[in-house]
C-alpha cells in the first residue's frame, strides 16, 4: 500500500504539469497484476492523470546476476513489465476515457510486446450527474 501525491505547478502560460515518476510494484508471480487507484478531482475541470508502473515479479526471488543470465542466455521473459494507467476527461465533455497499457521486452531485448486496454464510458445518466455537479468528486479504480 502506498500513497502517491503530485503537486501541480504552473509553468508560465503552459498548462499545469506534474513530474512523472515510475512506481515499482513487487509481486510474487505474473499470474495476477492488480492495483487500486483513487483520486479527488474537480468535476468542472479537465482531468488528466497518468500513473506509470513497473511490475517486477522476479527480482525479489532471484539475484541480478541470475536474472541477467536467464534473460540473456535462455531468452526467458523475466524482465519487469512497464505499464501506464491513464484517465482523461476534457472540460465540457460528458465522458471518461481510461487506458491501461503494458510494454515488455522479450527474447534478450529483440522483441517488443505491447498490450492495450481502452475503456470509454457510455455517457449514461449516472456519469452525467457526476460531471454536472460543480464541486469535488472521489473516483476509485480497482
Amino acid at each position: 500500500y502506498r500513497i502517491l501525491s503530485h503537486i501541480l505547478v504552473k509553468e508560465g502560460d503552459q498548462e499545469q504539469t506534474a513530474k512523472q515518476e515510475m512506481q515499482t510494484v513487487y509481486l510474487d508471480s505474473r499470474a495476477e497484476r492488480a492495483f487500486t487507484f483513487s483520486l479527488w478531482a474537480k468535476t468542472d475541470k479537465d482531468i488528466k492523470v497518468e500513473l506509470k508502473l513497473s511490475w517486477d515479479c522476479f527480482s525479489t526471488t532471484m539475484s541480478q546476476e541470475e536474472l541477467a543470465r536467464e534473460v540473456r542466455e535462455k531468452g526467458e521473459d523475466k524482465l519487469p513489465i512497464e505499464a501506464s494507467f491513464k484517465l482523461l476527461r476534457r472540460q465540457g465533455e460528458m465522458a471518461f476515457f481510461v487506458r491501461y497499457k503494458e510494454d515488455r521486452r522479450t527474447d534478450n531485448y529483440k522483441l517488443h510486446r505491447s498490450r492495450t486496454w481502452d475503456w470509454r464510458d457510455k455517457g449514461d445518466q449516472t456519469i452525467k450527474n457526476i460531471l454536472n455537479h460543480k464541486g469535488w468528486a472521489y473516483f476509485s479504480f480497482v
